[in-house]
């Protein structure tokens, strides 16, 4: 499948649903993994019949760490994600908005999943970012007008069509109070002014000085 197919789909995956929660990002990554190849790997080792939970845990996570290892950085950062949202909870699946998420809930996520707080939080970025993208499309249906049909023309569009999210919408006023800050911190006393009249001396003779 051409990339071009694969943003397709992914589009009509966007779109499905009435509601852009964090179980419908998990689904749209999960079918993103799927279709980069993913699952493709060898299959999950089966407990044996004697084996110990502990021992079996341990082989599962030896699998699990070689396999990352040999997959491709792309289809690894999707796997990771996909590792987040299986640490969520139900609430915080069923929610569609990034203010379900606490700064402990946070850090319990990324506890159970095994990775830094900061990738739970670029994760929940990124759904917000996709949630813009799908009102956007919707709107763009509502009047009418056609869908981007490749990642080039959607990013192309997107520049001077597409809304903001509600997080680059925060980021760029917390942007502009920085620069204002930083204006007003920077700012030095005016010139003193001697004269209501600023002329530039000319070079050369002064054609005014008859001295």
């Amino acid at each position: 499948m051409s990339a071009d197919e694969i943003f397709r789909k992914m589009q009509t995956q966007l779109l499905d649903g009435q509601y852009w929660t964090f179980d419908a990002f998990r689904k749209y990554n999960v079918i993103l993994f799927d279709l980069y190849g993913g699952n493709k790997s060898k299959a999950k080792p089966t407990q044996k019949r004697n084996e110990l939970n502990e021992d079996y845990a341990e082989r599962v996570a030896k699998w699990e760490t070689d396999m990352l290892k040999k997959m491709d950085p792309s289809v690894r950062a999707l796997r990771q994600k996909i590792k987040i949202m299986d640490a969520m909870d139900p609430v915080e699946l069923a929610s569609n908005h990034k203010s379900i998420f606490t700064r402990r809930g946070k850090k319990l996520i990324a506890q159970r999943a095994g990775v830094d707080v900061n990738e739970v939080e670029s994760l929940i970025l990124e759904h917000d970012g996709l949630r813009a993208d799908r009102k956007w499309y919707q709107t763009r249906m509502l009047l009418k007008l056609p869908l981007p049909q490749t990642m080039e023309e959607r990013d192309r569009l997107a520049t001077f069509d597409r809304p903001f999210s509600r997080t680059e919408m925060e980021m760029a006023k917390q942007h502009q109070e920085s620069r204002i800050k930083s204006a007003k911190r920077d700012q030095k006393s005016p010139k003193r002014i001697t004269s209501y009249v600023f002329r530039t001396p000319s070079k050369g003779i002064s054609r005014w000085n008859f001295s």
